[in-house]
């Protein structure tokens, strides 16, 4: 039956392999698409086939995006968690308990085939928010814990100088509380970019994901994988590295 064929993953390995493979499938369409049309074009010169051919690329998760939006909307619960009003608290505390009492991969499935069936943009736009909606729950405890922990007598003084409550909490006690929970954040950071690695489950490709197309066109587990975790141990090593200057310095600036 003819059609299109989408040449996921890139073809990787010996061309021989896969010749056997693929040469009768890719006789029976109209045209590929491919995501690496060079290595494409390599593979149907050695088959001596000759079809129309387009590329098309896939997003990956913006783990920068999702981690934004995660703290913003961690301020946000944790100030309705330490409302005065009950329905608000009610609300944020109902919304950390479903977040945090079901796993993330079920969230991400959720969104994409539930909540945003209709939608027919980008997936990466479904993943940014899922992350992000996860790690607000998350940084929301810390936030409030980090809002708890400044003195009282912060808020004192900032009411006697004729502060209102909504000046005295965004001037005075959010700033020391972001100091407070700074080490908590970046850790998030890093528990969010390992979290990543699931988008695969709705057709994102990432690190993780594009080491097991590897595998899978290889036949080798051992190599890729090994070679996946090898780069998120080095960019874990280098973030934590960065984000121990950044506490050293925040923590120099106190004492100053």
């Amino acid at each position: 039956m003819a059609g299109t064929l989408y040449l996921v993953p890139t073809p990787i390995g010996n061309l021989g392999d896969i010749s056997s493979r693929m040469a009768e499938t890719l006789e029976t369409v109209d045209f590929i698409a491919a995501e690496d049309t060079r290595v494409t074009v390599k593979l149907l010169n050695h088959l001596g086939i000759k079809k129309p051919m387009v590329s098309y690329y896939r997003h990956n998760t913006d783990t920068s995006g999702a981690a934004v939006l995660g703290v913003l909307l961690g301020v946000v619960l944790a100030l309705m968690r330490l409302s005065k009003v009950g329905i608000l608290r009610g609300i944020a505390t109902l919304y950390v308990n479903i977040i945090r009492g079901t796993p993330v991969v079920l969230q991400l499935l959720i969104m994409y085939f539930i909540v945003m069936l209709s939608y027919r943009g980008p997936a990466t736009v479904v993943a940014i928010l899922t992350f992000g909606l996860n790690s607000g729950a998350y940084v929301s405890e810390m936030v409030r814990g980090g809002i708890l922990a400044v003195d009282k007598g912060q808020t004192e003084a900032g009411r006697s100088l004729g502060l209102s409550s909504a000046s005295t909490m965004v001037l005075i006690v959010l700033p020391q509380m972001f100091k407070i929970v700074l080490p908590s954040l970046l850790n998030e950071f890093i528990t969010l970019l390992k979290e990543t690695a699931v988008v695969g489950y709705i057709g994102l490709r990432d690190l993780t994901k594009a080491g097991d197309q590897v595998r899978g066109v290889t036949f080798s587990p051992y190599m890729p994988l090994l070679v996946v975790a090898a780069i998120y141990l080095l960019i874990v090593s280098l973030l934590t590295y960065v984000f121990n200057r950044i506490e050293r310095k925040v923590r120099a600036s106190d004492l100053r």
